[in-house]
């Protein structure tokens, strides 16, 4: 037997040993490489949710407060514009009774009998008076009410808007959740490639 025959077994099991240590340390390092990335992927998941879902609630209160802000302004509206138009009313009420006592006064003071054609143009002029009264009012009255609406549709609003934020929100951890599955299922997909291949 030559002398080389003796050797080549013993370099072929140095061989193999040799190889073997990389091999090991290399499946190793690949994953805890797989480890550390996935750790990281589900760190940024997870805060991305997190941050996501904050922001929709934050938005959702941010939302309903400033609707409240708007109603309370248009209810203080409502309220000055019921005063001005009872206001208004008494107004033209005093400037009415005025107007009527005013042509009495002035048909009395000539001597014409109030009778007839002066009393019947005093009773048109008095029915007009009382129909613009009428019409001023109702407009002033409409006026609040319509700005009373508003502000109820401005609160029905934020909360609507609100209730999205929280639903935002809920599908963001949602989305976050469903990312956690994937990643995880991708990592121990990878891990048994690894172990597939190394050993």
């Amino acid at each position: 037997m030559p002398w080389f025959a003796a050797a080549v077994p013993a370099a072929t099991a140095a061989s193999a040993t040799a190889a073997a240590v990389p091999v090991a340390t290399t499946a190793a390092t690949a994953a805890t490489t797989l480890g550390t990335l996935n750790t990281l992927a589900t760190i940024g998941t997870v805060a991305g949710a997190g941050v996501s879902a904050y922001s929709s609630i934050q938005q959702g209160k941010e939302a309903e407060a400033n609707a409240k802000y708007n109603s309370g302004l248009l209810k203080q509206q409502a309220t000055q514009t019921e005063a001005a138009t009872e206001y208004g009313a008494i107004q033209n009420q005093k400037k009415t009774d005025a107007y009527k006592n005013s042509m009495f006064n002035q048909f009395g003071s000539a001597g014409l009998d109030i009778t007839g054609t002066p009393l019947s143009l005093m009773a048109d002029t008095a029915a007009e008076l009382a129909k613009d009264q009428a019409m001023f009012t109702r407009a002033g009255m409409n006026k609040a009410s319509y700005l009373r609406n508003q502000a109820q549709g401005e609160l029905a609003m934020g909360a609507d808007r609100r209730r999205a934020g929280l639903w935002q929100a809920g599908t963001s951890l949602l989305a976050g959740g469903t990312n956690m599955a994937i990643l995880n299922m991708d990592y121990n997909s990878k891990l048994n490639q690894i172990k597939r291949m190394y050993g």
